[in-house]
């Protein structure tokens, strides 16, 4: 039996730098990861099967040919050319559609507890053709591959390791909406944003906490205007966020709707989530860590 935690995604910054001939646009963000997680468990089997469980598994409906594990599994096996005859179980305790990568956390933890499972070394051609295929089934499945801190850029191809500041208390929300990422992107007509340097990259490497919150507050999420436009609940919940004694920042995370706040300490996080469950208790919220050591 294999068991594998797939961490919630953050985009501690999103900027949107250009845009390619086939449409698809190109981006850059700082991405880290939550301790709050689904769970992916594999076991052996004569045959292969599916199944969900958790607080969220009823937002994933019933068609599980076309759920992201199962397309991510099956691609894992024609590449590593092992059996797929296993029961894959997934946990769902992340909200579906929230902006924090769920499906493509949960479609990464399976390739990688599928090759636990099948003792392949996760190396070489097969690494190669893994994340080649992982980002045509998701443009976030190559990062949360990847598993820590880093710099995505391109369409999600491009991962480069960064060394931020460890164990950043925060907040995550979700306000109960979901935001179709394909309509943000096609709202979406400011100029690309090329602030974001090589400069600033090497900046990131082994920075103090202080001077890291002075560099994010230097970036952005682009995307955030067009998800308000759509949920404008997403900006009160920003502006309440913010206003939480001891916030060092507050920001959308990817096409949204999930917030995050940034405190200095554990204390600080879970005042701000009894706070926020006060008046908005239609919300999930959780304190949590980022970047865990």
């Amino acid at each position: 039996m294999v068991h594998v935690k797939a961490a919630a995604k953050i985009n501690l910054f999103l900027h949107v730098t250009g845009r390619r001939d086939d449409g698809y646009h190109l981006l850059r963000s700082l991405v880290c990861f939550s301790d709050l997680h689904d769970v992916i468990t594999i076991t052996g089997a004569d045959d292969f099967s599916f199944s969900v469980s958790g607080q969220f598994c009823g937002l994933l409906g019933d068609n599980h040919e076309d759920n992201l594990v199962v397309r991510a599994a099956k691609s894992a096996a024609e590449i590593t050319g092992c059996d797929l005859t296993c029961g894959i179980h997934l946990e769902k305790n992340l909200p579906v559609g929230a902006g924090i990568g769920g499906g493509s956390a949960d479609a990464a933890a399976v390739i990688r507890g599928l090759l636990q499972y099948w003792n392949v070394d996760f190396s070489g051609h097969i690494k190669r053709a893994i994340l080649q295929q992982a980002a045509s089934l998701g443009a976030d499945i190559p990062v949360c591959l990847h598993g820590s801190a880093a710099i995505m850029s391109g369409i999600g191809e491009n991962i480069t390791a960064v060394d931020i500041p460890k164990n950043l208390h925060a907040l995550l929300v979700y306000p109960a909406v979901h935001i179709n990422t394909p309509e943000i992107f096609k709202r979406f007509d400011s100029s690309f944003n090329l602030s974001w340097d090589n400069d600033f990259t090497a900046k990131l490497q082994n920075v103090q906490k202080d001077d890291f919150y002075t560099l994010l507050d230097n970036a952005q999420n682009d995307l955030n205007a067009y998800a308000v436009q759509i949920a404008p609940q997403i900006g009160d919940l920003l502006d309440d966020m913010k206003a939480f004694s001891g916030c060092r920042m507050a920001r959308m995370t990817g096409s949204g709707s999930s917030c995050f706040a940034l405190f200095d300490d554990a204390a600080k996080a879970q005042a701000a989530r009894e706070q926020i469950k006060k008046i908005r208790p239609d919300y999930w919220a959780e304190a949590t860590i980022f970047n865990a050591a």
